[in-house]
Parts: C-alpha cells; structure tokens; sequence
C-alpha cells in the first residue's frame, strides 16, 4: 500500500485555496518532476480523464491549450520546469490555477494546488463542490506515479500518451 500525505504549503502569493499532497516514492526513481506527474495520470481510466477534463474546462472554465501540443502538460501551460520542478499555470474567467510537481530528493514526490477565484462568490461555490473530488483524485494521481517503474515507459512516449490527441 502507498501511503499519500497531506502537507502544509507555504507561498508568498495571495491564493483562495491551496494544499499539497506527498508520497514516498523509490529512492532509485531518477524520474523528473514532470516525467512523475505524467506518471501520474498515465493509465487513469477513461471516464476519469473525461471527467478532470470536463471539470477543468466547463466547471472550474480554465481556458486550457490542446492537449498535443508539445508546449503544454495536459493543457495547461508550462511556466517552469526542471528536473526537480514544475511549474503549470491556467486560468479562466472563473478560476486561475496553479499545479507544482516538485521532486524532493532522495524520495518523495509532491504535488501542489493553488486556486484563485476570480469571480469569488460564484467560485466560491462551485471550488466548495469541486475541492472535495480534487481531494480524492489527487492522492490516486500519486499512488499511481509511485507504484509506476521509472523505466516502464520513456519520457517521450509517456508525454504522447498523455497528451496526445484533440482535447
């Protein structure tokens, strides 16, 4: 069993909502920040790719890019990237969102989330219906990424899967 905790997060911005997920992942993992995160969602279900997808454009209305195109991770746009951590930003007239994939050697694999309301009183609302699911889809992403082989895919081919296709 893998074993996914919740974290403080800490940031000089100004966010309406954040949090962070960690997990344990092998020590020998050499796997970059963004190469987990593809980790992650690699091999979700079907319905549950429809599902983020649909939430994050009709619910939360983040104007994502195309999901092929190679500029972006499952839409949103890359703002930084190394091996140790990336950076995704996307907004909409509702919401902006940030997601940071961080590597934290020798280790553990973190995932943060920051909201921004835009429209806060209907953002409000529609995050209060949203952020529990987050809660749970989240720690599944990185079960996932953890309990994937590093060496089971390459980074290209991963980043194809994932992002292939008309979004």
């Amino acid at each position: 069993m893998v074993l996914v905790q919740r974290r403080p997060v800490v940031t000089t911005e100004e966010w309406d909502y954040a949090d962070a997920f960690a997990v344990s992942i092998d020590e020998t993992d050499t796997r970059s920040a963004k190469e987990v995160v593809l980790a992650g969602a690699a091999g979700v279900p079907w319905w549950m790719q429809l599902a983020v997808g649909l939430t994050h454009r009709f619910v939360l209305w983040l104007d994502l890019s195309n999901r092929s195109d190679p500029q972006h991770v499952l839409g949103w746009d890359v703002i930084a990237a190394d091996h140790d951590r990336i950076q995704l930003r996307a907004a909409g007239p509702l919401v902006d969102g940030m997601l940071v994939g961080r590597r934290i050697p020798p280790s553990t694999a973190v995932l943060e989330t920051f909201v921004a309301y835009r429209r806060p009183v209907l953002a409000r609302m529609v995050w209060t219906a949203v952020a529990p699911v987050h809660r749970i889809v989240v720690p599944q992403l990185l079960r996932r990424a953890a309990t994937s082989r590093a060496d089971s895919k390459t980074p290209a081919s991963l980043g194809n899967e994932i992002t292939g296709g008309a979004s």
